[in-house]
């Protein structure tokens, strides 16, 4: 059986002691933050570390601070023999920092919901389907220019310079025309 002392101060005296209203200190009592010595007597300490355990880190205020302006208590490291693969995680206590997390993952949602619309107008084409008109286009080019000689050395037999020139420019031009007809974005086919 235990014996309840009563205790020896009143909501006014916890209230100036704690730094809060009396009706704070009500409503501690009723959830068990306040804590008595077996005297009777308000145990300060032990309440405020109650009373800090119980705050809410996104509701604003400093970190570093518990009820009444006190520091609250530095977190312990842990025990030696607890698992030390294992970390928890650590949630940011400072509300512009949590402000600014909430900020960048909406950021990332409306990044990602518009590269995906995007992909459904057809506006953005997959990067591989990109590599796959380009190395086509490129292979084209590669293609024309290396058979040219052949293509081209009778035509140059008795022309003179101005006209060999004027001939190459042409060819060059024409091919140069035909790459970028084949990387015109209206003239892709996306659909495949």
């Amino acid at each position: 059986m235990t014996i309840k002392t009563k205790r020896t101060y009143t909501n006014k005296q916890a209230h100036e002691l704690l730094g809060i209203s009396e009706t704070q200190v009500k409503v501690w009592r009723r959830c068990g933050i306040l804590v008595d010595h077996a005297d009777g007597s308000l145990d300060v300490e032990t309440t405020l570390t109650n009373a800090n355990r119980s705050l809410n880190p996104t509701q604003g205020g400093r970190p570093d601070r518990g009820y009444g302006g006190r520091p609250s208590l530095t977190p312990t490291a842990p025990d030696a023999g607890s698992d030390s693969e294992v970390m928890p995680e650590i949630l940011p206590t400072d509300p512009d920092e949590i402000r600014a997390l909430k900020m960048a993952e909406a950021r990332e949602k409306v990044r990602s919901l518009r590269l995906k619309n995007e992909v459904l107008e057809k506006s953005l084409i997959p990067r591989d389907m990109a590599c796959e008109i380009f190395a086509d286009g490129l292979a084209n080019v590669r293609s024309a220019l290396t058979s040219w000689p052949t293509r081209w050395r009778h035509k140059f037999v008795g022309l003179q310079p101005a006209e060999i020139e004027r001939t190459i420019r042409a060819e060059v031009e024409s091919i140069l025309k035909e790459l970028r007809d084949a990387l015109d974005p209206d003239k892709l086919d996306t659909g495949r």
